[in-house]
């Protein structure tokens, strides 16, 4: 088992079983560039491919039940029978959240992941000035 595929049963033990894990985590890879995110890159990579496993889940339930409109912001709860299931809401920040981080706020999972890339150092970024 690669060892993406082992953090991610570690993380989501359910969504690590699902036969499409492995392309979801190479998309997730695909997106990322290594050398950004030094030492925590395969967790990062792992709660990347958990939390958009889980939007592709909630996007088949809601079609599922006719509903093929498009999320306009993150699911709060989910009631079926005498089960009800809560989510996280926009209100909750984790450091900085900018409108294109507001998708992460919508599962655990994606929380996780701004808080990995908020707490990494930022690369330096260094500039060449040849003197003639």
């Amino acid at each position: 088992m690669p060892v993406s595929l082992t953090t991610l049963a570690v993380i989501a033990p359910t969504l690590a079983a699902r036969s499409d894990a492995l392309t979801w985590l190479g998309m997730s890879f695909a997106e990322h560039r290594a050398d950004e995110w030094g030492q925590v890159y395969v967790y990062a990579m792992a709660y990347h491919c958990a939390h958009c496993m889980t939007m592709f889940m909630r996007a088949e339930q809601q079609a599922a039940l006719g509903n093929y409109t498009a999320p306009v912001g993150p699911l709060t709860s989910v009631t079926a029978g005498k089960l009800s299931e809560g989510y996280g809401s926009t209100s909750h920040r984790v450091g900085e959240v900018s409108v294109s981080d507001q998708e992460y706020t919508a599962t655990s999972y994606g929380l996780r992941y701004l808080s990995l890339r908020n707490s990494r150092g930022r690369i330096p970024f260094v500039a060449r000035i040849d003197e003639t």
